[in-house]
């Protein structure tokens, strides 16, 4: 008898719905993000992808589910424009509040760099995409600076 062999799982896949990259992001994430997580797929526990594209209303996607917006517990940075929305959640940095920082002076990376010195971060499990929110803010800032 043949052991079956493990999947191999790519760390990015065209998402089903816009047919735009996606990347591969921990499980954990998933589940804690995905108000009725589906327990019972084969693939539950490997190869879920999170969408990039702003426009896609898919979120997360496997080889037998998508989980849209309306099915994540949080607002999605990349797919929600709103001034309320997260840039980085471990620490509720959202828009509206980098915005504010900037304009009085305050460099928002710094102020997350001491805020993960002091509380660290748990971007697993708090942040939609599965990895630190540090890159989000860094893009985030720059484009209000460019706007200035």
């Amino acid at each position: 008898m043949f052991e079956k062999e493990p999947a191999i799982i790519a760390r990015f896949e065209m998402c089903p719905n816009c047919r735009d990259i996606s990347v591969l992001v921990p499980v954990q994430t998933v589940k804690q993000m995905v108000e009725s997580f589906n327990t019972e797929c084969e693939s539950c526990d490997i190869g879920h992808y999170f969408c990039l594209n702003e426009d896609c209303v898919v979120v997360y996607f496997s080889s037998e589910y998508e989980y849209k917006t309306s099915d994540v517990k949080v607002p999605i940075y990349q797919k929600d424009q709103g001034e309320e929305v997260p840039v980085c959640y471990c620490h509720n940095l959202t828009r509206r509040k980098i915005q504010s920082m900037i304009a009085s002076g305050v460099d928002p990376v710094v102020h997350l760099d001491e805020l993960m010195k002091e509380d660290g971060c748990s971007c697993v499990i708090n942040n939609p995409q599965g990895s630190c929110c540090r890159n989000n803010v860094i893009l985030y800032s720059q484009s209000i600076k460019g706007q200035e």
